[in-house]
Protein backbone atom coordinates (compact mmCIF):
# COMPACT_ATOMS: atom_id res chain seq x y z
CA UNK A 1 0.00 0.00 0.00
CA UNK A 2 2.70 2.63 0.76
CA UNK A 3 4.14 2.37 -2.76
CA UNK A 4 0.67 2.67 -4.26
CA UNK A 5 -0.17 5.68 -2.13
CA UNK A 6 3.13 7.28 -3.19
CA UNK A 7 2.20 6.79 -6.84
CA UNK A 8 -1.16 8.37 -6.14
CA UNK A 9 0.47 11.35 -4.41
CA UNK A 10 2.88 11.95 -7.29
CA UNK A 11 0.20 11.61 -9.96
CA UNK A 12 -2.42 13.70 -8.17
CA UNK A 13 -5.53 12.73 -6.26
CA UNK A 14 -7.55 12.24 -9.44
CA UNK A 15 -5.38 9.33 -10.57
CA UNK A 16 -6.45 5.73 -10.01
CA UNK A 17 -5.06 2.94 -7.87
CA UNK A 18 -4.20 -0.69 -8.38
CA UNK A 19 -3.71 -3.26 -5.64
CA UNK A 20 -2.15 -6.70 -5.70
CA UNK A 21 -2.52 -8.07 -2.19
CA UNK A 22 -5.62 -9.63 -0.70
CA UNK A 23 -5.65 -7.40 2.37
CA UNK A 24 -5.05 -4.28 0.28
CA UNK A 25 -8.12 -5.24 -1.74
CA UNK A 26 -10.05 -5.85 1.47
CA UNK A 27 -9.16 -2.36 2.70
CA UNK A 28 -10.10 -0.74 -0.61
CA UNK A 29 -13.41 -2.62 -0.70
CA UNK A 30 -14.09 -1.35 2.82
CA UNK A 31 -13.35 2.22 1.68
CA UNK A 32 -15.77 1.73 -1.22
CA UNK A 33 -18.52 0.45 1.07
CA UNK A 34 -18.00 3.46 3.34
CA UNK A 35 -18.12 5.87 0.40
CA UNK A 36 -14.53 6.99 1.02
CA UNK A 37 -12.97 5.75 -2.23
CA UNK A 38 -12.67 8.78 -4.51
CA UNK A 39 -10.80 7.21 -7.44
CA UNK A 40 -11.07 3.99 -9.49
CA UNK A 41 -9.12 0.99 -8.16
CA UNK A 42 -8.00 -2.13 -10.02
CA UNK A 43 -8.09 -5.44 -8.10
CA UNK A 44 -5.05 -7.31 -9.43
CA UNK A 45 -5.13 -9.78 -6.54
CA UNK A 46 -8.04 -11.71 -8.07
CA UNK A 47 -6.65 -11.75 -11.60
CA UNK A 48 -5.80 -15.25 -12.81
CA UNK A 49 -2.16 -14.31 -13.44
CA UNK A 50 -1.87 -13.29 -9.77
CA UNK A 51 -3.90 -16.00 -8.03
CA UNK A 52 -2.67 -18.94 -10.09
CA UNK A 53 0.97 -17.97 -10.57
CA UNK A 54 2.13 -15.69 -7.76
CA UNK A 55 -0.12 -17.20 -5.08
CA UNK A 56 -0.02 -20.85 -6.17
CA UNK A 57 3.18 -21.61 -8.08
CA UNK A 58 5.53 -19.17 -6.37
CA UNK A 59 4.36 -20.18 -2.89
CA UNK A 60 4.69 -23.84 -3.87
CA UNK A 61 8.43 -23.26 -4.30
CA UNK A 62 9.15 -20.52 -1.78
CA UNK A 63 7.66 -22.32 1.26
CA UNK A 64 10.23 -25.10 0.88
CA UNK A 65 13.07 -22.69 0.15
CA UNK A 66 12.16 -20.58 3.19
CA UNK A 67 11.97 -23.49 5.62
CA UNK A 68 15.13 -25.15 4.30
CA UNK A 69 17.22 -21.98 4.41
CA UNK A 70 16.10 -21.03 7.89
CA UNK A 71 15.74 -24.35 9.73
CA UNK A 72 17.42 -27.13 7.68
CA UNK A 73 14.38 -29.24 8.60
CA UNK A 74 13.87 -32.73 7.15
CA UNK A 75 10.30 -32.77 5.83
CA UNK A 76 9.62 -36.49 5.44
CA UNK A 77 7.09 -37.64 8.07
CA UNK A 78 6.72 -34.20 9.67
CA UNK A 79 3.21 -33.25 10.78
CA UNK A 80 2.22 -29.85 9.37
CA UNK A 81 -0.90 -27.81 10.02
CA UNK A 82 -1.59 -25.25 7.32
CA UNK A 83 -4.11 -22.55 8.19
CA UNK A 84 -6.01 -21.63 5.03
CA UNK A 85 -6.58 -23.57 1.81
CA UNK A 86 -6.79 -20.76 -0.71
CA UNK A 87 -4.34 -20.53 -3.61
CA UNK A 88 -1.36 -19.88 -1.29
CA UNK A 89 -2.36 -22.78 0.94
CA UNK A 90 -2.84 -25.09 -2.04
CA UNK A 91 0.62 -24.23 -3.38
CA UNK A 92 2.25 -24.86 0.00
CA UNK A 93 0.41 -28.17 0.40
CA UNK A 94 1.50 -29.43 -3.02
CA UNK A 95 5.19 -29.16 -2.23
CA UNK A 96 4.95 -30.23 1.43
CA UNK A 97 2.91 -33.30 0.46
CA UNK A 98 5.43 -34.15 -2.25
CA UNK A 99 8.19 -34.21 0.38
CA UNK A 100 6.28 -36.64 2.60
CA UNK A 101 4.66 -34.36 5.17
CA UNK A 102 1.45 -35.35 6.96
CA UNK A 103 -0.78 -32.32 6.43
CA UNK A 104 -3.76 -30.94 8.34
CA UNK A 105 -5.83 -28.02 7.08
CA UNK A 106 -7.83 -25.43 9.01
CA UNK A 107 -10.51 -23.55 7.05
CA UNK A 108 -13.50 -21.27 7.56
CA UNK A 109 -14.82 -21.66 4.01
CA UNK A 110 -16.79 -24.90 3.40
CA UNK A 111 -15.86 -24.93 -0.30
CA UNK A 112 -12.12 -24.68 0.38
CA UNK A 113 -12.51 -27.23 3.17
CA UNK A 114 -14.23 -29.66 0.81
CA UNK A 115 -11.46 -29.14 -1.76
CA UNK A 116 -8.89 -29.99 0.92
CA UNK A 117 -10.80 -33.18 1.76
CA UNK A 118 -10.97 -34.16 -1.92
CA UNK A 119 -7.20 -33.58 -2.19
CA UNK A 120 -6.61 -36.03 0.64
CA UNK A 121 -6.01 -33.71 3.60
CA UNK A 122 -7.64 -33.79 7.04
CA UNK A 123 -9.62 -30.64 7.88
CA UNK A 124 -9.40 -29.87 11.59
CA UNK A 125 -9.66 -27.10 14.14
CA UNK A 126 -6.26 -25.77 15.14
CA UNK A 127 -6.71 -26.73 18.79
CA UNK A 128 -7.26 -30.37 17.78
CA UNK A 129 -3.71 -30.81 16.45
CA UNK A 130 -1.68 -27.96 17.93
CA UNK A 131 -0.05 -30.15 20.63
CA UNK A 132 1.36 -32.70 18.15
CA UNK A 133 2.32 -30.91 14.92
CA UNK A 134 5.93 -30.12 14.00
CA UNK A 135 5.29 -27.11 11.74
CA UNK A 136 2.56 -24.45 11.72
CA UNK A 137 2.09 -22.38 8.54
CA UNK A 138 -0.49 -19.60 8.22
CA UNK A 139 -1.91 -18.59 4.83
CA UNK A 140 -5.21 -16.84 5.55
CA UNK A 141 -4.85 -13.08 5.04
CA UNK A 142 -6.40 -12.64 8.50
CA UNK A 143 -5.12 -11.61 11.93
CA UNK A 144 -4.39 -13.52 15.15
CA UNK A 145 -4.80 -16.91 13.47
CA UNK A 146 -2.13 -18.34 15.78
CA UNK A 147 -2.52 -16.91 19.29
CA UNK A 148 -0.51 -17.09 22.52
CA UNK A 149 -2.94 -19.77 23.71
CA UNK A 150 -2.02 -21.91 20.68
CA UNK A 151 1.70 -21.35 21.16
CA UNK A 152 1.49 -22.25 24.85
CA UNK A 153 0.22 -25.68 23.74
CA UNK A 154 2.83 -26.31 21.03
CA UNK A 155 5.43 -29.00 21.58
CA UNK A 156 9.14 -28.29 21.96
CA UNK A 157 10.80 -27.40 18.66
CA UNK A 158 7.63 -26.57 16.74
CA UNK A 159 8.35 -24.27 13.77
CA UNK A 160 5.92 -21.37 13.26
CA UNK A 161 5.81 -19.22 10.13
CA UNK A 162 3.50 -17.01 8.07
CA UNK A 163 2.91 -17.31 4.30
CA UNK A 164 -0.27 -15.23 4.24
CA UNK A 165 -0.25 -11.55 5.08
CA UNK A 166 1.88 -8.84 6.66
CA UNK A 167 2.81 -9.57 10.28
CA UNK A 168 -0.63 -10.02 11.82
CA UNK A 169 -1.43 -13.73 11.30
CA UNK A 170 0.75 -14.84 14.23
CA UNK A 171 0.19 -12.89 17.46
CA UNK A 172 3.88 -12.16 18.00
CA UNK A 173 3.24 -9.28 20.43
CA UNK A 174 1.76 -11.76 22.90
CA UNK A 175 5.19 -13.44 23.05
CA UNK A 176 6.98 -10.27 24.17
CA UNK A 177 6.33 -10.79 27.87
CA UNK A 178 8.69 -11.07 30.88
CA UNK A 179 8.05 -14.80 31.31
CA UNK A 180 9.40 -15.66 27.84
CA UNK A 181 12.98 -15.41 26.58
CA UNK A 182 13.93 -14.63 22.98
CA UNK A 183 17.13 -16.09 21.54
CA UNK A 184 18.24 -15.11 18.03
CA UNK A 185 19.70 -18.21 16.39
CA UNK A 186 20.44 -16.70 13.00
CA UNK A 187 19.02 -14.03 10.71
CA UNK A 188 15.20 -14.31 10.62
CA UNK A 189 15.19 -17.23 13.09
CA UNK A 190 14.30 -16.78 16.77
CA UNK A 191 13.82 -19.33 19.52
CA UNK A 192 11.10 -18.27 21.95
CA UNK A 193 11.77 -20.06 25.25
CA UNK A 194 9.15 -20.88 27.90
CA UNK A 195 9.97 -21.08 31.64
CA UNK A 196 10.01 -24.91 31.50
CA UNK A 197 12.64 -24.84 28.73
CA UNK A 198 10.26 -25.47 25.83
CA UNK A 199 11.24 -23.66 22.62
CA UNK A 200 9.30 -22.77 19.51
CA UNK A 201 11.10 -21.70 16.34
CA UNK A 202 9.62 -18.43 15.06
CA UNK A 203 10.59 -17.40 11.54
CA UNK A 204 10.90 -13.76 10.40
CA UNK A 205 9.20 -12.57 13.62
CA UNK A 206 5.86 -13.51 12.07
CA UNK A 207 6.34 -11.52 8.88
CA UNK A 208 5.97 -13.14 5.46
CA UNK A 209 8.53 -15.92 5.50
CA UNK A 210 8.89 -16.16 1.72
CA UNK A 211 9.79 -12.47 1.52
CA UNK A 212 12.17 -12.66 4.48
CA UNK A 213 13.85 -16.07 4.25
CA UNK A 214 13.98 -16.95 0.55
CA UNK A 215 14.51 -15.54 -2.90
CA UNK A 216 11.39 -15.22 -5.04
CA UNK A 217 11.43 -16.87 -8.50
CA UNK A 218 12.04 -14.02 -10.95
CA UNK A 219 9.78 -15.58 -13.58
CA UNK A 220 6.69 -15.35 -11.37
CA UNK A 221 7.68 -11.89 -10.19
CA UNK A 222 7.76 -10.91 -13.86
CA UNK A 223 4.21 -12.18 -14.36
CA UNK A 224 2.89 -10.25 -11.35
CA UNK A 225 4.82 -7.08 -12.22
CA UNK A 226 3.50 -7.16 -15.80
CA UNK A 227 -0.04 -7.58 -14.51
CA UNK A 228 0.36 -4.63 -12.15
CA UNK A 229 1.95 -2.43 -14.82
CA UNK A 230 -0.84 -3.17 -17.29
CA UNK A 231 -3.43 -2.35 -14.63
CA UNK A 232 -1.81 1.05 -14.07
CA UNK A 233 -1.62 1.72 -17.82
CA UNK A 234 -5.26 0.72 -18.30
CA UNK A 235 -6.49 3.00 -15.52
CA UNK A 236 -4.26 5.92 -16.51
CA UNK A 237 -5.16 5.83 -20.21
CA UNK A 238 -8.84 4.93 -19.88
CA UNK A 239 -11.27 7.47 -21.37
CA UNK A 240 -13.04 9.69 -18.88
CA UNK A 241 -16.07 7.93 -17.44
CA UNK A 242 -15.04 4.35 -18.20
CA UNK A 243 -14.08 3.72 -14.58
CA UNK A 244 -15.90 5.27 -11.65
CA UNK A 245 -14.83 5.41 -7.99
CA UNK A 246 -15.15 1.67 -7.49
CA UNK A 247 -13.06 -1.52 -7.44
CA UNK A 248 -12.66 -3.32 -10.79
CA UNK A 249 -11.27 -6.68 -11.83
CA UNK A 250 -8.47 -6.65 -14.38
CA UNK A 251 -10.00 -7.17 -17.85
CA UNK A 252 -9.64 -10.84 -18.84
CA UNK A 253 -8.03 -9.85 -22.13
CA UNK A 254 -5.12 -8.33 -20.19
CA UNK A 255 -4.78 -11.46 -18.04
CA UNK A 256 -4.47 -13.52 -21.21
CA UNK A 257 -2.01 -11.03 -22.74
CA UNK A 258 0.30 -11.28 -19.71
CA UNK A 259 0.19 -15.08 -19.95
CA UNK A 260 0.95 -15.00 -23.68
CA UNK A 261 4.04 -12.85 -23.08
CA UNK A 262 5.49 -15.57 -20.83
CA UNK A 263 4.66 -18.63 -22.95
CA UNK A 264 7.76 -18.40 -25.23
CA UNK A 265 9.91 -19.24 -22.18
CA UNK A 266 8.48 -22.77 -22.34
CA UNK A 267 8.42 -22.96 -26.16
CA UNK A 268 4.64 -23.31 -25.82
CA UNK A 269 2.48 -23.08 -28.94
CA UNK A 270 -1.17 -22.11 -28.66
CA UNK A 271 -3.84 -23.80 -30.77
CA UNK A 272 -5.97 -21.44 -32.84
CA UNK A 273 -9.73 -21.81 -33.12
CA UNK A 274 -11.23 -22.24 -36.56
CA UNK A 275 -14.04 -19.87 -37.53
CA UNK A 276 -16.52 -22.74 -37.07
CA UNK A 277 -15.21 -23.57 -33.59
CA UNK A 278 -15.18 -19.93 -32.47
CA UNK A 279 -18.79 -19.52 -33.60
CA UNK A 280 -19.80 -22.76 -31.85
CA UNK A 281 -18.30 -21.57 -28.57
CA UNK A 282 -19.49 -17.98 -28.96
CA UNK A 283 -15.91 -16.66 -28.71
CA UNK A 284 -13.71 -14.19 -30.52
CA UNK A 285 -10.78 -16.07 -32.09
CA UNK A 286 -8.39 -13.58 -30.47
CA UNK A 287 -9.95 -13.93 -27.02
CA UNK A 288 -10.78 -13.40 -24.28
CA UNK A 289 -11.41 -17.12 -23.87
CA UNK A 290 -12.86 -17.08 -20.36
CA UNK A 291 -15.55 -14.89 -18.76
CA UNK A 292 -14.42 -12.01 -16.57
CA UNK A 293 -15.33 -13.90 -13.38
CA UNK A 294 -13.33 -17.04 -14.30
CA UNK A 295 -10.58 -17.90 -11.85
CA UNK A 296 -8.24 -20.84 -13.46
CA UNK A 297 -1.30 -26.92 -13.41
CA UNK A 298 3.42 -27.89 -15.09
CA UNK A 299 2.17 -29.08 -18.41
CA UNK A 300 3.53 -28.56 -21.90
CA UNK A 301 1.31 -26.42 -24.12
CA UNK A 302 1.47 -27.56 -27.74
CA UNK A 303 -0.50 -27.58 -30.95
CA UNK A 304 -2.18 -30.94 -31.48
CA UNK A 305 -0.39 -31.52 -34.77
CA UNK A 306 2.99 -31.20 -33.03
CA UNK A 307 2.45 -34.34 -30.91
CA UNK A 308 -0.32 -36.28 -32.65
CA UNK A 309 2.09 -38.79 -34.26
CA UNK A 310 3.68 -39.85 -30.96
CA UNK A 311 1.07 -39.76 -28.18
CA UNK A 312 -0.57 -42.92 -26.84
CA UNK A 313 -3.85 -41.40 -25.63
CA UNK A 314 -5.87 -38.42 -26.85
CA UNK A 315 -8.52 -37.00 -24.50
CA UNK A 316 -10.75 -34.07 -25.43
CA UNK A 317 -12.25 -31.78 -22.79
CA UNK A 318 -13.02 -28.51 -24.56
CA UNK A 319 -16.79 -28.22 -24.95
CA UNK A 320 -16.13 -27.48 -28.65
CA UNK A 321 -16.64 -29.42 -31.89
CA UNK A 322 -14.25 -31.18 -34.30
CA UNK A 323 -11.32 -30.82 -31.92
CA UNK A 324 -9.92 -34.13 -33.20
CA UNK A 325 -10.43 -34.40 -36.96
CA UNK A 326 -9.88 -37.14 -39.55
CA UNK A 327 -6.61 -35.43 -40.44
CA UNK A 328 -5.43 -35.86 -36.85
CA UNK A 329 -6.54 -39.49 -36.70
CA UNK A 330 -4.80 -40.29 -39.99
CA UNK A 331 -1.54 -39.23 -38.30
CA UNK A 332 -2.02 -41.16 -35.04
CA UNK A 333 0.21 -44.14 -34.34
CA UNK A 334 -1.06 -47.70 -34.16
CA UNK A 335 -2.97 -48.40 -30.95
CA UNK A 336 -3.63 -44.78 -30.00
CA UNK A 337 -6.67 -44.48 -27.70
CA UNK A 338 -9.11 -41.66 -28.45
CA UNK A 339 -11.87 -40.53 -26.08
CA UNK A 340 -14.02 -37.55 -25.15
CA UNK A 341 -14.41 -36.11 -21.63
CA UNK A 342 -15.81 -32.77 -22.73
CA UNK A 343 -19.17 -32.40 -24.42
CA UNK A 344 -21.81 -34.47 -26.20
CA UNK A 345 -20.51 -36.34 -29.27
CA UNK A 346 -19.06 -33.48 -31.31
CA UNK A 347 -15.48 -33.13 -30.02
CA UNK A 348 -14.17 -36.07 -32.07
CA UNK A 349 -15.19 -36.05 -35.75
CA UNK A 350 -16.42 -39.65 -35.73
CA UNK A 351 -18.50 -39.26 -38.89
CA UNK A 352 -15.29 -38.74 -40.87
CA UNK A 353 -14.29 -42.30 -39.91
CA UNK A 354 -17.40 -43.87 -41.42
CA UNK A 355 -15.90 -44.20 -44.90
CA UNK A 356 -15.37 -47.22 -47.21
CA UNK A 357 -11.59 -47.20 -46.75
CA UNK A 358 -11.82 -47.79 -42.98
CA UNK A 359 -13.03 -50.89 -41.14
CA UNK A 360 -14.79 -50.84 -37.78
CA UNK A 361 -14.33 -53.76 -35.40
CA UNK A 362 -16.30 -53.85 -32.13
CA UNK A 363 -13.96 -55.27 -29.47
CA UNK A 364 -16.35 -54.95 -26.54
CA UNK A 365 -19.16 -52.70 -25.39
CA UNK A 366 -18.19 -49.04 -25.97
CA UNK A 367 -14.82 -50.02 -27.52
CA UNK A 368 -14.24 -50.00 -31.29
CA UNK A 369 -11.07 -50.52 -33.30
CA UNK A 370 -11.03 -48.35 -36.41
CA UNK A 371 -8.67 -50.00 -38.91
CA UNK A 372 -6.79 -48.21 -41.70
CA UNK A 373 -5.88 -49.93 -45.01
CA UNK A 374 -2.26 -50.41 -43.84
CA UNK A 375 -3.45 -52.26 -40.71
CA UNK A 376 -3.09 -49.36 -38.30
CA UNK A 377 -5.75 -49.31 -35.58
CA UNK A 378 -6.96 -46.58 -33.28
CA UNK A 379 -9.04 -47.44 -30.23
CA UNK A 380 -12.18 -45.29 -30.17
CA UNK A 381 -14.17 -45.24 -26.92
CA UNK A 382 -17.96 -44.78 -26.78
CA UNK A 383 -18.04 -43.76 -30.46
CA UNK A 384 -16.88 -40.29 -29.39
CA UNK A 385 -19.59 -39.75 -26.80
CA UNK A 386 -18.74 -38.78 -23.22
CA UNK A 387 -16.57 -41.64 -22.04
CA UNK A 388 -17.20 -41.07 -18.34
CA UNK A 389 -20.94 -41.40 -18.86
CA UNK A 390 -20.64 -44.38 -21.21
CA UNK A 391 -17.73 -46.45 -19.89
CA UNK A 392 -17.49 -45.77 -16.16
CA UNK A 393 -19.47 -45.43 -13.00
CA UNK A 394 -19.60 -41.85 -11.77
CA UNK A 395 -18.50 -41.31 -8.15
CA UNK A 396 -21.85 -41.00 -6.42
CA UNK A 397 -20.56 -38.35 -4.01
CA UNK A 398 -19.83 -35.87 -6.78
CA UNK A 399 -22.97 -36.77 -8.72
CA UNK A 400 -25.05 -35.88 -5.67
CA UNK A 401 -23.44 -32.43 -5.59
CA UNK A 402 -24.36 -31.62 -9.18
CA UNK A 403 -27.75 -33.39 -9.14
CA UNK A 404 -26.81 -35.15 -12.35
CA UNK A 405 -29.44 -37.71 -13.46
CA UNK A 406 -27.76 -39.06 -16.59
CA UNK A 407 -26.86 -42.30 -14.83
CA UNK A 408 -29.21 -44.86 -13.24
CA UNK A 409 -28.03 -44.06 -9.70
CA UNK A 410 -29.19 -40.45 -10.09
CA UNK A 411 -32.61 -41.50 -11.35
CA UNK A 412 -32.88 -44.08 -8.56
CA UNK A 413 -32.12 -41.45 -5.92
CA UNK A 414 -34.94 -39.25 -7.22
CA UNK A 415 -37.34 -42.19 -7.35
CA UNK A 416 -36.43 -43.22 -3.80
CA UNK A 417 -37.72 -39.94 -2.38
CA UNK A 418 -41.02 -40.32 -4.20
CA UNK A 419 -40.44 -38.24 -7.35
CA UNK A 420 -41.76 -39.76 -10.59
CA UNK A 421 -38.86 -40.48 -12.94
CA UNK A 422 -39.14 -41.01 -16.67
CA UNK A 423 -35.86 -42.08 -18.23
CA UNK A 424 -34.77 -42.90 -21.75
CA UNK A 425 -31.30 -43.67 -22.97
CA UNK A 426 -30.18 -44.08 -26.58
CA UNK A 427 -26.97 -44.98 -28.36
CA UNK A 428 -27.26 -42.92 -31.57
CA UNK A 429 -27.89 -39.24 -32.28
CA UNK A 430 -31.32 -40.16 -33.62
CA UNK A 431 -32.06 -41.96 -30.34
CA UNK A 432 -30.77 -38.94 -28.46
CA UNK A 433 -33.26 -36.50 -29.99
CA UNK A 434 -36.06 -39.06 -29.71
CA UNK A 435 -35.30 -39.34 -25.98
CA UNK A 436 -35.45 -35.57 -25.51
CA UNK A 437 -38.74 -35.37 -27.37
CA UNK A 438 -40.22 -38.13 -25.22
CA UNK A 439 -39.16 -36.28 -22.09
CA UNK A 440 -41.14 -33.15 -22.96
CA UNK A 441 -43.97 -33.87 -25.39
CA UNK A 442 -46.50 -35.67 -23.21
CA UNK A 443 -46.79 -33.31 -20.24
CA UNK A 444 -46.20 -29.72 -19.16
CA UNK A 445 -42.94 -29.26 -17.20
CA UNK A 446 -42.46 -26.13 -15.11
CA UNK A 447 -38.65 -26.27 -14.79
CA UNK A 448 -35.82 -27.34 -17.10
CA UNK A 449 -32.70 -29.02 -15.71
CA UNK A 450 -30.46 -29.15 -18.76
CA UNK A 451 -27.01 -30.42 -19.71
CA UNK A 452 -25.78 -29.02 -23.00
CA UNK A 453 -28.79 -26.82 -23.72
CA UNK A 454 -30.35 -29.57 -25.85
CA UNK A 455 -33.71 -29.75 -24.07
CA UNK A 456 -34.02 -25.97 -24.02
CA UNK A 457 -33.31 -25.64 -27.74
CA UNK A 458 -35.58 -28.57 -28.63
CA UNK A 459 -38.49 -27.09 -26.68
CA UNK A 460 -37.97 -23.63 -28.18
CA UNK A 461 -37.94 -25.19 -31.64
CA UNK A 462 -40.85 -27.64 -31.34
CA UNK A 463 -42.87 -26.61 -28.28
CA UNK A 464 -42.39 -22.85 -27.76
CA UNK A 465 -45.77 -22.46 -26.05
CA UNK A 466 -44.53 -24.66 -23.18
CA UNK A 467 -42.36 -21.76 -22.00
CA UNK A 468 -45.45 -19.94 -20.78
CA UNK A 469 -45.46 -22.33 -17.80
CA UNK A 470 -41.67 -22.65 -17.39
CA UNK A 471 -40.41 -20.86 -14.26
CA UNK A 472 -36.71 -21.20 -15.03
CA UNK A 473 -33.78 -23.14 -16.48
CA UNK A 474 -30.77 -24.62 -14.72
CA UNK A 475 -27.82 -25.37 -17.02
CA UNK A 476 -24.69 -27.24 -15.91
CA UNK A 477 -22.51 -27.53 -19.03
CA UNK A 478 -20.12 -25.11 -20.73
CA UNK A 479 -21.77 -25.52 -24.12
CA UNK A 480 -25.25 -25.19 -22.68
CA UNK A 481 -24.29 -21.96 -20.94
CA UNK A 482 -22.88 -20.57 -24.21
CA UNK A 483 -26.15 -21.47 -25.92
CA UNK A 484 -28.17 -19.72 -23.22
CA UNK A 485 -26.07 -16.57 -23.54
CA UNK A 486 -26.62 -16.65 -27.30
CA UNK A 487 -30.39 -16.95 -26.76
CA UNK A 488 -30.29 -14.09 -24.26
CA UNK A 489 -28.30 -11.89 -26.63
CA UNK A 490 -30.77 -12.62 -29.44
CA UNK A 491 -33.71 -11.77 -27.19
CA UNK A 492 -35.09 -15.33 -27.37
CA UNK A 493 -34.64 -16.27 -23.72
CA UNK A 494 -38.05 -15.71 -22.15
CA UNK A 495 -37.42 -17.20 -18.68
CA UNK A 496 -34.66 -16.77 -16.07
CA UNK A 497 -31.73 -19.19 -16.33
CA UNK A 498 -29.20 -20.20 -13.68
CA UNK A 499 -25.60 -20.88 -14.78
CA UNK A 500 -24.56 -23.82 -12.60
CA UNK A 501 -21.59 -24.66 -14.83
CA UNK A 502 -19.50 -21.83 -13.38
CA UNK A 503 -20.44 -22.46 -9.75
CA UNK A 504 -17.47 -23.50 -7.62
CA UNK A 505 -19.10 -26.79 -6.63
CA UNK A 506 -19.44 -27.68 -10.32
CA UNK A 507 -16.10 -26.49 -11.69
CA UNK A 508 -13.96 -27.64 -8.76
CA UNK A 509 -15.70 -30.91 -7.89
CA UNK A 510 -17.62 -32.34 -10.86
CA UNK A 511 -15.22 -31.05 -13.53
CA UNK A 512 -12.00 -31.58 -11.56
CA UNK A 513 -12.38 -34.38 -9.02
CA UNK A 514 -14.95 -36.54 -10.81
CA UNK A 515 -13.10 -36.37 -14.12
CA UNK A 516 -9.84 -37.10 -12.29
CA UNK A 517 -11.31 -40.46 -11.27
CA UNK A 518 -13.68 -41.30 -14.11
CA UNK A 519 -11.02 -40.95 -16.84
CA UNK A 520 -9.17 -43.81 -15.10
CA UNK A 521 -12.24 -45.99 -14.41
CA UNK A 522 -12.55 -48.97 -16.80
Amino acid sequence: MPGIMALRKRAGDDKPLKNARIVGCTHINAQTAAGKLTVPAMNVNDSVTKTKFDNLYMCRESIIDSLKRSTDVMFGGKQVVLCGYGEVGKGCCQSLKGLGCVIYITEIDPICALQACMDGFSVVKLNEVIRTVDIVVTATGNKNVVTREHMDKMKNGCVVCNMGHSNTEIDVNSLRTPDLTWEKVRSQVDHVIWPDGKRIVLLAEGRLVNLSCSSLPSFVVSITACTQALALIELFNAPSGRYKSDVYLLPKKMDEYVASLHLPTFDAHLTELSDEQAKYMGLNKAGPFKPSYYSMDGFSVVKLNEVIRTVDIVVTATGNKNVVTREHMDKMKNGCVVCNMGHSNTEIDVNSLRTPDLTWEKVRSQVDHVIWPDGKRIVLLAEGRLVNLSCSSLPSFVVSITACTQKPNGSAALAEVGLPVFAWRGETEEDFWWCIDKCVNSWQPNMILDDGGDATHWMLKKYPTMFKAIKGIVEESLTGVHRLYQLSKAGKLTVPAMNVNDSVTKTKFDNLYMCRESIIDR
